[in-house]
């Protein structure tokens, strides 16, 4: 009988114990695979021991399982008689690209409260041995764990060690431990973190050309987001309380999501002998050393940050803070000198950074809580070889940026306002002094500003300038000084409201001048070349005494007022510059969201047709800036008008008015009645589109009612009379174009007057008054 009965046991206990690690492992949302049960007096085993979740998170395969508990023990004591459970041989495999990932992962680490304890209640052992993890994504391994060790103790506390760990993406992207041990312990909400260091850690950075982010820092941002619950925005109840979105309120939300509820009290978290090494086309360069680390769990939700460390080519660093992420408030003291920005870079905006390795950051920092929603920052900032490189900011890289900044500001992350009290912007000898208020909650922007430039000599305000971006024309060279005050408000709740003031005191005289800015090439025949975008250069002679010349005397009036109307209304008043209607331009960009609407003036054009390529750059405006206040100090406005009208572009291949009234209309200049000349006039932004009309022989009605309404602008700001007004409404009904082969018109019948123009004398007031500011809502979009 004592035989029939140890028989059964051994047949039904091995299927009790199948039960039980099935039932075990469904509770946590597994299924498990056993291969065998081996029962032996004084151990079970269980061989190839495999489980997984239904949402291809989690595989676990090749385990080998045994306990201290043989066949005895379980018939007297049940699974209770187990006090250890061993495991060696285990291979781990996460894939983080599952969209169930963060249910699985919470599923696994929370308590398993339904699960049947033991008779006397007392705990188990646990230990395992030889596991290896890999934790991949759509771009394959993204960590890599070997020969990891760990066990728990009967009171549940969990110790593991592993190394090398590896957290690469490809060979030049790359994080390295040689050691890395952690102590857990568990809780009531199960194993909550106590410990964790890591010891010999090497970071490999690439040096990302044109702006491109680190492929592994995108990576870990991507599934922080996803793990905590944020991706495509934060999840109900995992966003924090003051913050509403963006980066960095992702990030902590996704940190709180992963780690918050599973630290225990004053987990500790240290890092030791960390070194970074930027590898770059140059090869690889260490960037800093011997970093040290410590991140210890406060009350409240607080952590106590510390550390210190040696970047390369002499600097040093150390910080003590005590941060609350969950409001986003610190407090504490940062110290750095020569910090190689590549160490920053990661976590700033993806700006087209250029050798980042080679830029390097110094400063001081204090902050201060202030109140339940106010952080006070003091202290001040510096970069030094800072580079940029991007073809939509200059054609070579943009080297040698050196900022300095300084002073007191107020930070509010509940609603995201930067309250500037006092701060200064160095570059060089200028200094800018800056106050106001950003805002940048998720539902709006603000920006209210005001800098002060107090008076500076000119030639360092243009030494500010990083020399890459002015190219040749830094050859400028000045005496006297400069200053001035701009202000800017801008609400996007009231793009409307938006106010920008721009006041300058230049008393700037320039002394010498590049090769290039030599003006006194246009008092004669000259070459007139243009980079066309396809093609080959077009070229033509102009110039005074050429046959492609026309003297602004000899060009019909109510062109030259059309002109005047249609595309700088403030010419003679301003000196080069409009601020009105680059405020226009600013209100008009931000209600569209994209660069639609440019602000320049016709000296502006004139410059940018002599003087400049056609590239879009920044580096091209900045230059057009200081030519165009060359320019305007050099030449009257006559002779800019002038020479304005004579290189402008009329349609493909059509240079100069003269080109012009032949091509268009097969008449000379001055012959231009105002109907041509609104016509003219209304094509100049985009002469190239418009000039399918002429191919076509054809006027679009919409487009012909636009120069109707111009026209009768023109007769409003009384630069056209009421007969002239009249006159180019009849003619614009009919308008005719001429092509080669066809008969000329016959000589022109001209009704009504234009307003006399203030050439050759200085400039009447009241005829600035009497023609006054022209309607911008002609303005078309301006190439950039």
């Amino acid at each position: 009988m004592l035989v029939l009965a140890a028989v059964a046991w051994w047949i039904w206990v091995p299927s009790v114990l199948r039960d039980r690690v099935e039932g075990s492992a469904a509770r946590r949302g597994l299924q498990v695979t056993i291969g065998a049960i081996e029962l032996g007096l004084g151990d079970v085993v269980l061989e190839g021991l495999e489980l997984h979740d239904d949402h291809g998170v989690l595989s676990v395969r090749g385990a080998h399982a045994s306990s201290d508990a043989g066949l005895l023990d379980l018939v007297l004591g049940g699974a209770g008689a187990v006090r250890e459970l061993a495991v060696r041989d285990v291979q781990v495999r996460v894939d983080l690209e599952s969209p169930r990932v963060r249910e699985v992962f919470e599923r696994l680490s929370g308590p398993e409260s339904d699960e049947p304890s033991s008779a006397s209640g007392a705990g188990r052992a646990l230990r395992v041995q030889d596991l290896s993890l890999e934790i991949v994504d759509r771009n394959g391994a993204l960590v890599r764990v070997r020969d990891a060790q760990a066990s728990m103790d009967l009171q549940g506390i969990v110790r593991a060690e592993a190394g090398p760990i590896e957290i690469a993406s490809g060979d030049e992207d790359g994080v390295r431990a040689e050691r890395v041990t952690a102590r857990l312990a568990r809780g009531a909400g199960g194993l909550e973190i106590a410990a964790v260091s890591a010891e010999g850690v090497a970071i490999r950075y690439a040096d990302h050309e044109g702006g491109e982010a680190s492929p592994l820092w995108a990576r870990i941002r991507r599934h922080a987001r996803r793990l905590g619950g944020s991706e495509g925005g934060a999840a109900a109840g995992n966003s924090p309380p003051n913050d509403e979105g963006g980066e960095l309120g992702a990030l902590v939300a996704s940190a709180r999501a992963m780690l918050g509820p599973r630290l225990a009290d004053g987990a500790l978290f240290q890092i030791e002998d960390v070194s970074v090494t930027a590898v770059t086309t140059r090869g690889p360069r260490m960037v800093l050393r011997d970093l040290e680390a410590e991140v210890r769990a406060l009350d409240a939700g607080r952590f106590q940050l510390s550390g210190s460390g040696r970047p390369g080519r002499g600097g040093r660093m150390g910080w003590r803070l005590v941060v609350s992420p969950d409001e986003l408030r610190a407090e504490g003291r940062l110290d750095f000198q020569r910090l190689p920005f590549v160490l920053v870079a990661p976590f700033l905006p993806d700006l087209p950074w250029h050798r980042p390795e080679d830029a390097r950051l110094s400063g001081e920092l204090s902050i201060e809580g202030r109140g339940a929603t106010r952080v006070h920052l003091d202290g001040e900032l510096s970069i030094d070889e800072l580079a940029l490189s991007s073809p939509r900011i200059a054609p070579q890289p943009v080297r040698r940026i050196s900022l300095g900044l300084a002073g007191q500001a107020d930070w509010n992350p509940v609603t995201r306002r930067l309250d500037l009290l006092a701060a200064t912007i160095s570059a060089g000898e200028a200094r800018v002094a800056l106050a106001g208020s950003l805002e940048w909650p998720e539902d709006h922007y603000l920006i209210d500003v005001r800098a002060t430039l107090p008076p500076t000599a000119c030639d360092g305000a243009l030494a500010a300038i990083p020399a890459d971006l002015l190219a040749e024309l830094g050859a400028f060279s000045f005496s006297g000084q400069i200053g001035g005050r701009v202000a800017a408000h801008v609400d996007s709740r009231d793009l409307d409201a938006t106010t920008l003031s721009i006041d300058i005191a230049d008393g700037c005289r320039f002394e010498t001048a590049p090769g290039l800015a030599d003006v006194r090439r246009f008092e004669g025949p000259f070459r007139h070349r243009v980079e066309e975008p396809e093609g080959p250069p077009f070229e033509m002679e102009t110039g005074p005494g050429t046959a492609n010349w026309v003297p602004i005397r000899d060009v019909s009036p109510f062109f030259v007022h059309a002109v005047l109307g249609h595309e700088d209304g403030g010419f003679f008043r301003h000196r080069g510059f409009s601020t009105g209607s680059i405020e226009q331009a600013l209100v008009r960009n931000l209600r569209t969201g994209r660069y639609a609407y440019g602000a320049s003036t016709i000296t502006m054009q004139l410059v940018k047709n002599v003087f400049l390529h056609r590239e879009k750059t920044l580096a091209r405006k900045v230059q057009e800036v200081l030519l165009t206040w060359w320019v305007e100090s050099v030449m009257t406005k006559e002779r800019i008008l002038e020479l304005y009208l004579n290189v402008i572009e009329y349609g493909p291949g059509v240079y100069g008015i003269r080109n012009a009234a032949e091509h268009y209309f097969g008449c000379t200049p001055q012959d231009l009645d105002p109907a041509q000349s609104a016509y003219l006039a209304s094509i100049l932004p985009n002469p190239k589109a418009y000039h399918s009309y002429w191919v076509e022989d054809a006027v679009p009605e919409r487009f012909r009612r636009r120069v109707a309404r111009f026209i009768e602008t023109l007769g409003a700001r009384s630069r056209f009379d009421a007969e002239a007004v009249a006159y180019g409404l009849e003619r614009l009904a009919a308008l005719d174009f001429h092509h080669p082969g066809e008969a000329r018109p016959g000589e022109p019948a001209h009704r009504g007057r234009a307003a006399p123009l203030p050439f050759g004398e200085a400039l009447d007031r009241q005829w600035e008054e009497a023609v006054g500011p022209d309607d911008p809502s002609f303005e078309e979009p301006e190439e950039f």
